[in-house]
C-alpha cells in the first residue's frame, strides 16, 4: 500500500482541527475509521507522514509577514532571469531582417515592460482589533521561561513558533537525520516539561501552557479592562 495516498486526507483533518489538541493517534484512528483496510502494520509510516503534514499545515498558518518575506526572496532569485531577458532583447538585429526583427523586438520589449510595471499584489492589512479577537493571531503574555528563549515578553502563537525555531536553528538543536525533531537544551526543557527529544508536532502542544493571558483584553470585559491592562503591563515588565 502507498501510504502517501492518505496525505490529502491527513492535511484535511489537520486543517479542520485544533493543532494544540490533536494527536497522531487520533488522526490515525480517523483514517482507520474511513478505510476498509487495516492500517495497524503501517503505524510507523503513518506517524512520519502525519508529522510531515502537521509541519506543512503549521507553516500555512504562519503570519502574512513570513509569506511576504518568502515572496521577496523568490523575486530576488528571479532577477537574473529578468536581466537575461533584457540582454537578449537588446541584441542588435541583423541588417537583412531589420524590419521584421524590429517589430518583433518592440512587441517583446512592450510585453517585458508591462510585466516589469505590473503592480505587486498587496496584502490587505488585518484590522488590529479583529486580530486580537482571534486566539491564534492575538498577542499573548509569555511565561518567564518562554520569554527567555524567544527574547520577547509577548507574542502571537505563530510568533512564538517562529521565535522557537529561530532559537533551535541558532543553537543547532535540530536532529540532522530528522529535521522535524529537536534535541532540547536546558532552557527548552523548562518549557517542555523535562523532555530531551521532541517532534515539532508535539512541541506545539506545550506552548498553550506558557501563554499567561492576552496582552490586549477582550472588549466584553469592559468593566475590568483598566485593571487587566495594568496587570498585563506589570507582567510584561516583569518578564522583560
Amino acid at each position: 500500500m502507498d501510504i502517501n495516498t492518505f496525505k490529502p486526507r491527513i492535511l484535511g483533518i489537520l486543517r479542520q482541527s485544533d493543532l494544540d489538541k490533536i494527536s497522531i493517534k487520533s488522526v490515525r484512528e480517523q483514517l482507520q475509521n474511513e478505510s476498509n483496510v487495516s492500517l495497524s502494520e503501517y503505524k510507523k509510516e503513518l506517524k512520519s507522514l502525519i508529522e510531515e503534514c502537521y509541519e506543512s499545515v503549521l507553516q500555512e498558518q504562519q503570519p502574512a509577514a513570513a509569506a511576504e518575506e518568502e515572496e521577496e526572496e523568490s523575486s530576488s532569485d528571479d532577477e537574473p532571469l529578468v536581466v537575461a531577458k533584457k540582454t537578449k532583447l537588446a541584441l542588435p538585429a541583423t541588417p537583412k531582417k531589420k524590419k521584421t526583427t524590429t517589430a518583433t523586438t518592440k512587441k517583446k520589449t512592450s510585453a517585458a515592460t508591462k510585466k516589469e510595471k505590473a503592480p505587486k499584489r498587496q496584502r490587505k492589512p488585518q484590522d488590529p482589533a479583529q486580530k486580537e479577537k482571534n486566539n491564534f493571531t492575538r498577542t499573548w503574555i509569555l511565561s518567564p521561561e518562554l520569554a527567555e528563549v524567544t527574547g520577547e515578553p509577548a507574542l502571537s502563537r505563530p510568533g512564538v513558533v517562529k521565535h522557537l525555531w529561530i532559537y533551535i536553528k541558532a543553537h543547532n538543536l535540530q536532529d540532522p537525520d530528522k529535521k522535524t525533531h529537536i534535541f532540547l537544551d536546558e532552557k527548552l526543557q523548562k518549557i517542555f516539561k523535562g523532555e530531551t527529544y521532541i517532534s515539532g508536532f508535539t512541541m506545539n502542544k506545550f506552548i498553550g501552557a506558557h501563554l499567561v493571558g492576552p496582552a490586549v483584553p477582550d472588549d466584553d470585559n469592559s468593566n475590568n479592562n483598566n485593571n487587566n491592562n495594568n496587570n498585563n503591563a506589570q507582567q510584561i515588565q516583569q518578564v522583560a
